[in-house]
């Protein structure tokens, strides 16, 4: 059983009626410890052309665990048919406990499909983290 409460205690309400409390939508989020953070990975396409773009990528890697571990990130851009892009890989780093690390993607893409107002042509972004947790002793 999940319980949710509302603390209005930073901005108290006036006043009191049936319908207070929460009334959008409420999530539950469950991560790993080391996880990509939330709303956190940018891709951007700086200056494309029809010959040649490069997609930039950042993103950040959250460890919220009890102990450091070496992380490393791997990045795959997809065209609108779904076909990958050789992947490309961030150099690994080791993130502390209860600390985070910025990684970041330069994908290479040839003869790109360039978006327009009658063409909506996206490629899209997928990573996968592989994380070793290093134990101390």
């Amino acid at each position: 059983m999940i319980a949710v409460k509302t603390d209005t205690s930073v901005q108290p309400s006036s006043r009191f009626y049936a319908g207070t409390g929460i009334y959008r939508h409420v999530r539950l989020v469950a991560t790993n410890p080391v996880h990509i953070d939330q709303w956190a990975t940018y891709v951007n396409t700086p200056a494309p052309t029809t010959t040649a773009a490069t997609v930039k990528v950042t993103t950040t890697v959250v460890n919220s665990g009890s102990a450091s571990a070496s992380v490393s990130l791997q990045g795959i851009v997809s065209d609108p048919s779904g076909k990958a892009l050789p992947a490309v890989s961030a150099a690994a780093q080791t993130i502390a406990a209860g600390a985070s690390a910025n990684f970041a993607f330069d994908v290479p893409v040839a003869n790109p499909l360039l978006w327009d107002l009658f063409r909506s042509d996206f490629l899209t972004f997928g990573h996968s983290s592989a994380s070793e947790i290093a134990c101390a002793n």
